[in-house]
């Protein structure tokens, strides 16, 4: 059995592998096929995978690797408590979690490349005389050490390669990318803080939906009892991050839908699955919001049913009915006013309020004295038509 170094705090299983592999003098394919009986190009660096086979070449336990050295819980930490129970029993029975759930790809799609911190790689390099990945600098969105409270270097090197080469590398080893952010320090300080807390938050069962709910009611997007602004809400949210900074991360918001993804975080009363990293944007705009003074709702018609424009209904009912005429009152063929107010589409309403129609009114009172008109019937506003 091969033998692992033990893994450094809030360190990633991919970086005790790659420690692993410069300290046996192995190539990181040789050291995952003898570590874990998997190829380099089937490896995730942050998720779970050969737990039990891990946990015996570093001295650990498969739960202690899940919980501390996985993004697992930020992936699972606005779930149900016992969907993520699960989840967890699902990873430490399989050893595998990645292949088998969207996990994975809600979190390696959101950071393209591993960040680095120039102050934790030299406090490393002179405690330990190496350097190593950590979690809390990987995750989607965050941009700031939380233990420094610096902005984090964007590198050079693809969070997961595949081929090998650069799954093997330290942060003392990775390139600087110049990448301006996309955001002012203080929103990107508040994201990485949401997300460490996310990454490290004791698992228990809360009602997420209703305390964004509860909080979006506090700052004033308050249509009616119990009715939040939600539209105005999702407008909002875009304003403060940005489209640029929103589709960098996998969360546009498109406000042509009929219910972009803040939309559903304050609605309770229909619980549905939002990825982790959308919450940690919730919780940092609910945060950095102010308080609303004045609601503009016009986005939003008052309750009951909806008004209609009579003039442009019945502009479109006669123009049904002089299609109709045309199409069928060919070759001497007669017609009855009642086929002509079936055709126009609004018989119903045509009937009962016969005085919003004064266009149809005419033309149906010009069509009876036509020659193609098969015989007489009651106007519409008298009293209804036979």
């Amino acid at each position: 059995m091969i033998l692992l170094p033990r893994p450094y705090p809030d360190e990633v299983i991919g970086s005790v592998l790659a420690r692993g592999a410069r300290h046996l003098g192995l190539s990181w394919g040789r050291l995952l096929w003898l570590a874990t009986g998997r190829s380099g190009s089937s490896a995730p660096y942050l998720m779970p995978f050969a737990l039990a086979r891990l946990a015996k070449a570093t001295g650990t336990d498969p739960e202690y690797l899940l919980e501390r050295h996985t993004l697992f819980p930020y992936a699972t930490s606005f779930m149900p408590l016992d969907r993520r129970q699960a989840l967890k029993a699902r990873a430490l029975r399989d050893g595998e979690l990645c292949g088998v759930d969207a996990l994975g790809h809600v979190v390696l799609s959101r950071t393209p490349y591993r960040r680095v911190c120039p102050h934790c790689v030299a406090e490393d390099l002179a405690s330990r005389g190496e350097t190593y990945w950590r979690r809390s600098h990987l995750l989607p969105g965050a941009h700031v050490c939380v233990t420094h409270g610096t902005p984090l270097a964007s590198s050079t090197l693809p969070l997961q390669h595949g081929a090998g080469a650069s799954d093997a590398l330290l942060p003392s080893d990775a390139k600087p990318a110049h990448r301006a952010p996309l955001l002012d320090f203080p929103l990107l300080e508040s994201i990485a803080m949401h997300s460490v807390r996310a990454l490290r938050r004791r698992p228990v069962d809360r009602n997420w939906l209703e305390r964004y709910w509860v909080a979006a009611f506090a700052l004033g997007y308050r249509l009616r009892r119990g009715a939040v602004a939600s539209a105005i809400l999702a407008a909002d949210v875009k304003r403060l991050f940005g489209k640029k900074f929103l589709d960098s991360i996998g969360a546009p918001i498109d406000l042509r839908k009929r219910s972009p993804w803040p939309t559903l975080l304050v609605r309770p009363q229909y619980p549905t699955r939002v990825a982790a990293f959308k919450h940690v944007l919730m919780l940092t705009f609910l945060e950095h919001a102010t308080e609303i003074e004045r609601l503009e709702t016009e986005l939003y018609r008052r309750p009951g049913p909806k008004c209609r424009d009579y003039k442009r209904v019945d502009a479109e009912a006669l123009a049904r009915m002089r299609r109709y005429v045309g199409e069928h009152g060919r070759g001497g063929r007669r017609l009855t006013v009642r086929s002509l107010v079936e055709a126009s589409g609004e018989a119903p309403c045509m009937k009962r309020f016969p005085d919003r129609f004064p266009r149809s009114k005419s033309f149906l009172r010009e069509f009876r004295k036509s020659s193609i008109a098969a015989r007489r019937v009651r106007e519409p506003g008298t009293n209804g038509i036979d």
